[in-house]
């Protein structure tokens, strides 16, 4: 999978000079990574920027937030353009307006329905105020299924009670993927590089916090929680064949794994991936 907002809002990844290689590569390899779009919420949001974004060694800092064109806007600028599967991410402030996206989505041409192969739910963003509670989410998940009828996803993260969102969207959820952390959890005694030109922290992704999400991944496990885990932050290594090699040893401890700021620190790494699977799978290796 690519993460939410990783490939912007079509999957063709970002329009700008250093992912030219990646978009050939995602149009050539369409089936090899399914998108995650970015988040979309009912109603646009103009609050962030996409430049909020700092590069670490082993991690990436960003508050970009939820800016979002709004699910109508995208619905008549992106998805016309798109013509691989994809998976929609939403939010939200409450569940009824979970409710009047999922029933734009229902309400979607049947044309573009092929496309679409689920639903994430992203009530997690680190950088937004919202804050949801493990009763709404599961209420918000619930309505999502429902009514489109489509596979669900929750995305989490490590500052929420995340053991009990898990089994409380257990029944309904079909997969679980982890968003990235708050700078102040990951790097407590340090000043965000985000802070002095934004005036915010952010949060962190990469390889940095990897382990954080495998000790998630097994208390989600050991909770005795059968949802399917996506492991994240991982294939950070100085080169392919370790990258490979930990996407492997990832795959021990979820069921699946997606690619989010490695597609900023290495643009066609995640392909490279994928791609070696995909001839393991075929013994063509």
């Amino acid at each position: 999978m690519a993460a939410s907002g990783s490939l912007g809002f079509d999957g063709k990844g970002w329009p700008l000079p250093r992912y030219w290689l990646l978009r050939f590569l995602l149009n050539k390899y369409h089936n090899f990574i399914i998108n995650v779009i970015k988040t979309l919420t009912l109603y646009p949001i103009k609050e962030g920027s996409y430049r909020a974004i700092s590069d670490g060694k082993d991690y990436v800092t960003n508050s970009v937030g939820l800016k979002n064109p709004g699910f109508s806007a995208w619905t008549e600028e992106y998805l016309p353009r798109i013509k691989k599967d994809i998976i929609i991410s939403v939010t939200g402030n409450s569940v009824s307006e979970i409710r009047e996206l999922a029933d734009f989505i229902k309400r979607l041409p049947k044309k573009y329905h092929r496309f679409i192969q689920g639903v994430e739910f992203n009530c997690s963003c680190p950088n937004t105020k919202k804050k949801w509670a493990a009763r709404e989410i599961s209420k918000a998940v619930s309505v999502l299924r429902l009514i489109t009828q489509l596979p669900i996803g929750v995305k989490i993260a490590y500052h929420q009670d995340f053991i009990r969102i898990t089994k409380e969207t257990s029944d309904v959820a079909e997969w679980i993927s982890f968003n990235s952390v708050p700078w102040e959890i990951v790097f407590p005694d340090k000043e965000s590089p985000l802070k002095r030109k934004y005036g915010v922290f952010g949060a962190v992704s990469g390889k940095v916090i990897k382990n954080i999400n495998k000790n998630m991944a097994l208390e989600i496990k050991q909770a005795g929680i059968k949802t399917p885990v996506v492991a994240s932050s991982i294939g950070w290594q100085e080169n392919i064949a370790l990258a490979y090699l930990d996407t492997i040893e990832a795959l021990k401890w979820a069921e699946a794994v997606s690619f989010g700021s490695l597609f900023r620190k290495h643009p066609t790494r995640p392909i490279r991936i994928a791609k070696n699977f995909f001839m393991e799978e075929r013994g063509l290796s």
